[in-house]
């Protein structure tokens, strides 16, 4: 099976797998980390909301998760 990576900075060719990587690592919490972590944005600047944009739905995904995995049904107060 053929996997595309989507590309969100063309100037630099940075995918979105490497921006939400940097993310849910702890490396990038804003776009200015991602941009000086892989160029992202630093030439034209057209990917800017994008990368603000995956750093929002990103955080929300792995808030989420965390939540998800926290409520076994064993929770006691």
């Amino acid at each position: 099976m053929l996997v595309m990576e989507v590309i969100i900075c063309n100037c630099n060719q940075v995918s979105e797998k490497v921006i939400k990587d940097l993310i849910i690592s702890g490396k990038a919490k804003h776009a200015d980390d991602i941009e000086k972590q892989t160029g992202a944005s630093d030439d034209c600047g057209r990917c800017r909301r994008n990368l603000e944009f995956l750093i929002k739905i990103t955080k929300t995904e792995n808030l989420a998760e965390v939540n998800n995995n926290n409520c076994d049904g064993n929770n006691t107060l």
